[in-house]
C-alpha cells in the first residue's frame, strides 16, 4: 500500500489558507530533497510515494493545488500517465505541472514532458534555489486568481443586495448574472437572454426605437471609451416579460 504524506510547511497564523503544492516521487529520499528546497516558501507540502498515491490526495482535496511536481520514472503509474489522468479531471486540467527527471537530456524527452502538459521540465539533480524560484512565481499567480476571484465573489453579493437592477455583461456582450431586483422588475431570468443584443430586440417596443436605442447606446459607449467619461445614462422604456412597459435609465 502506498504511502500518502501531508505537512504543512510555515503555516501563517495571519492567512491559514495556504496554496498547495502536490509533489511525487516514489523515493523517500527524493521527497525530502524537494520537501527541503521549499521548506520556506510559505505553502502546503502534499507528499505522495506513487501515482496512485497522489489521486487519491487529489481526490480528497476540495480544490486543485496550485501546482504539482511529479517525479516522471516511477513504478506503475509513471509521471506522463499521471499528468494525463490530472488533465483528465475539469477542475484540475489548468493546474501547473513541472516535471522532474534524470532522463531529460534529448528533446524527445523534453518533447513528450511539454506535450503531456508540463509547464516546465527540470533535470535531476536540480538546482534547489531554481526550483524554489519557479514554484513562487506559480504560487504567486494562485494568490492573485484567488484574490481576483474573492473579488468577484465580493462584488456579486453587493450587487445582489442591491433594490437597483443590474446585469453584468462579458467583453463580448453576453449577460453573466442577473441581481434578484432585475429578476423581480422585468420579469426575465439568465434562461430567457443571453446577449445585450438580444435583451434590447425583447425589450423594445417597435423597430424604429430599437434602432434609436443601439445607436444612442454606441454613441455613448464611444463617448465615454475615446473620452475616457462617465457613460451617460440613456431613458427609454422596456417591455417586461408579462408584457407591462416600464420607464428605465439605462447606465453602464
Amino acid at each position: 500500500m502506498p504511502h500518502i504524506y501531508r505537512r504543512t510547511i510555515k503555516l501563517d497564523p495571519v492567512n491559514p489558507n495556504l496554496c498547495k503544492i502536490l509533489i511525487v516521487d516514489d523515493l523517500p529520499s527524493n521527497l525530502f530533497v524537494i520537501q527541503s528546497a521549499l521548506e520556506h516558501i510559505g505553502a502546503e507540502l502534499l507528499l505522495a510515494e506513487s501515482g496512485d498515491a497522489a489521486l487519491e490526495i487529489l481526490m480528497s482535496e476540495p480544490e486543485a493545488p496550485a501546482l504539482a511536481i511529479l517525479d516522471v520514472q516511477m513504478p506503475g503509474m509513471d509521471g506522463y500517465e499521471l499528468a494525463q489522468l490530472i488533465r483528465s479531471q475539469e477542475r484540475m486540467r489548468h493546474m501547473p505541472i513541472i516535471f522532474l527527471s534524470a532522463y531529460f537530456n534529448d528533446v524527445e524527452s523534453i518533447y513528450k514532458g511539454y506535450s503531456t502538459g508540463a509547464v516546465d521540465c527540470l533535470t535531476k539533480p536540480f538546482n534547489p534555489a531554481m526550483l524554489q524560484a519557479k514554484v513562487k512565481v506559480f504560487l504567486d499567480l494562485k494568490q492573485y486568481e484567488n484574490k481576483l476571484f474573492n473579488s468577484g465573489l465580493r462584488f456579486k453579493s453587493t450587487i445582489n443586495a442591491s433594490p437597483v437592477p443590474q446585469a453584468l455583461i462579458d467583453e463580448n456582450t453576453r449577460f453573466t448574472f442577473f441581481n434578484p431586483a432585475f429578476i423581480d422588475t422585468f420579469g426575465y431570468s439568465m434562461g430567457d437572454v443571453a446577449s445585450l443584443d438580444d435583451w434590447w430586440k425583447m425589450v423594445s417596443a417597435d423597430e424604429m426605437v430599437l434602432k434609436q436605442l443601439k445607436a444612442e447606446w454606441e454613441a455613448s459607449l464611444t463617448k465615454a471609451k475615446e473620452q475616457g467619461s462617465v457613460f451617460e445614462p440613456l431613458e427609454t422604456s422596456v417591455r417586461c416579460k408579462d408584457g407591462s412597459i416600464r420607464s428605465v435609465i439605462a447606465s453602464m
